[in-house]
């Protein structure tokens, strides 16, 4: 009533116990559809002081539109500029951000909301492509499959790398399997002193990007070139940057950087 009737006062009293509502859906599983109700969250179409509920969410879903679209990060800077976005943004399709550090354990508990599932845009494969995007990425596929492999010899710390369905200007992405633990997920375990099992990620590569059209081009001329491993190794690192992780040895990335902006200036000169 108090949500319905006086919105502003609502407001205030979910500040401060917005995280103990979504704590009740992982325990409290008989009254979990109501407490799903009162839930409150930033999303890619709302001002940060004008958030959403679920049935506002589920409301205005594209039509044809199946799955509830989520992120979760530390912050809604991180968020509004993640890579994971990119393709979600061109084609209109509402993303909920989800910060606060209980969301990753309570999205285990949450799978949907009256008939619509949960899907993590940072986990395992989207569909979101038109019938002509499809044509075109299985084009791509064949034009860029032996890269792909390539790719995969030189990336031990990756399970596989594809071709992305969600990237638009970015050259790459890390994603995890459907039902792994997020990147989120392994940080806050490591925050809090416990150990985890790392699972590899997957490398997504966006075929329209300068620096894969420019990689494919020099694999097709020449399959040993050093500077290959070079490129691979900075687009690992790169993804592990936007994924908001370390890189694995900051020395070598720094030294691959150099060399690669080295190279870059002498063509400005």
């Amino acid at each position: 009533e108090l949500k319905e009737k006086e919105y502003a006062k609502y407001r205030a009293f979910y500040k401060e116990f917005g995280k103990v509502l979504k704590e009740g859906v992982h325990f409290d599983h008989e009254n979990r559809e109501k407490l799903q109700d009162l839930l409150l969250f930033d999303s890619s179409n709302t001002d940060p002081d004008v958030p959403v509920t679920l049935e506002q969410y589920t409301g205005r879903m594209r039509e044809g539109q199946k799955e509830i679209y989520y992120i979760i990060g530390e912050t809604l800077g991180d968020l509004k500029g993640s890579p994971y976005l990119e393709k979600f943004r061109q084609k209109g399709y509402e993303v909920i951000f989800m910060t606060d550090p209980v969301d990753e354990w309570i999205m285990q508990d949450m799978k949907d909301y009256k008939g619509k599932n949960f899907k993590a845009v940072n986990k395992g494969d989207v569909d979101i492509d038109e019938k002509d995007e499809k044509k075109e990425k299985k084009e791509h596929e064949k034009q860029y499959k032996d890269l792909v492999e390539y790719l995969k010899g030189q990336l031990k710390e990756v399970q596989d790398v594809r071709l992305s369905s969600r990237l638009i200007d970015s050259a790459c992405c890390l994603v995890a399997d459907e039902h792994a633990p997020g990147a989120h997920m392994e940080k806050l375990f490591r925050a809090m002193g416990q150990d985890m099992p790392l699972a590899k990620p997957i490398l997504e590569i966006n075929p329209t990007h300068p620096l894969i059209t420019n990689m494919q081009a020099l694999f097709g001329k020449d399959k040993a070139h050093p500077k290959l491993s070079e490129y691979a190794a900075v687009l690992f690192d790169q993804a592990l940057l936007m994924e908001g992780q370390k890189v694995r040895d900051p020395a070598a990335f720094a030294r691959r950087m150099n060399a690669l902006l080295v190279e870059e200036s002498k063509g400005l000169l």
